[in-house]
């Protein structure tokens, strides 16, 4: 059984990529998958979740993420409630702000969900981290419910304020946690961080502790794509930025982005964004409007 979008989205708001479900309670529900991503906050009572391969109890307070095609469902429930997150991916803003140098976030939003089928590794919020987020939640709710001019804006904001509260919330030293995603999650991290100096893979996998081969693995299936090319994509993610939001010389950028060769940031820059830095400014500069006809 497949859930779609449309019959869990409100398409009066179709600007809200999300929406919020009360399960009070959560019944036996069978194995099913989603179109989107379910981020599941556990608030009372007890039942058991489990996927097409492994089964664990759950109880108030655990955090986990469905991914989209991930099969899951609920049995053996005793009062269990949930409060529900449906999003699309492209909800999650990684390049707002430095989210990205978060462990938390990696390690909870992008890492765990991947191993959700065969792990029952999750965060669980204490009593008061629990309350703090049913109070953002709250927070959009009240505004999709008035419907105010900007709620849309707010909304998205504090569904942004949740994901980095969680974040926050997801200790990767915590032993109840998965040591490969902790590991890998803190790598990600480093690479945010120093995304403008040389990284070494072999230093990467040392510092996660896991042999070079295993790591490139984990990190692969996590993300898609390899440490350096990882890091090249967040460098030219700076610099499209740069190249849009400042009046910075080529060279400058080139620079602030890791590249001591302006030349060769070129030509590394056409090879993403199949244009040169000269013409994706020119193609995407702010236009200012005259007032005059």
């Amino acid at each position: 059984m497949k859930l779609l979008r449309h019959g869990f989205f409100n398409f009066s708001h179709q600007k809200l990529p999300f929406s919020i479900l009360h399960r009070n309670p959560q019944e036996n529900y069978p194995l099913h998958e989603h179109e989107f991503v379910e981020l599941v906050i556990v608030t009372g009572g007890k039942g058991c979740h489990f996927t097409d391969r492994i089964s664990y109890t759950l109880e108030r307070g655990d955090v986990f993420i469905v991914r989209p095609g991930q099969k899951h469902g609920y049995r053996d429930v005793d009062g269990l409630t949930l409060i529900n997150v449906l999003y699309n991916t492209e909800s999650l803003m990684t390049s707002l702000a430095d989210i990205g140098t978060m462990a938390g976030f990696h390690a909870l939003f992008k890492i765990e969900p991947h191993f959700a089928s065969t792990s029952n590794t999750r965060l669980l919020l204490t009593d008061d981290e629990i309350n703090e987020s049913v109070a953002i939640l709250s927070k959009i709710e009240r505004e999709i419910e008035n419907n105010a001019a900007g709620f849309v804006f707010f909304s998205k904001i504090y569904f942004l304020e949740l994901v980095g509260y969680l974040s926050r919330c997801y200790n990767v030293d915590d032993p109840k946690n998965s040591v490969e995603v902790a590991r890998v999650a803190e790598a990600i991290s480093f690479i945010e961080q120093h995304y403008t100096e040389d990284i070494d893979q072999n230093k990467l996998a040392q510092t996660a502790n896991l042999s070079k081969s295993h790591f490139l693995n984990i990190f692969k299936k996590t993300t898609k794509t390899t440490p350096l090319l990882y890091q090249k994509l967040l460098r030219m993610e700076k610099a499209c930025s740069l190249l849009t939001q400042s009046d910075m010389s080529i060279s400058n950028i080139s620079y602030n982005c890791g590249y001591n060769d302006s030349n060769y940031f070129t030509r590394q820059f056409k090879s993403v964004m199949k244009v040169s830095p000269k013409k994706y400014r020119e193609n995407n500069i702010n236009i200012e409007i005259s007032d005059t006809p």
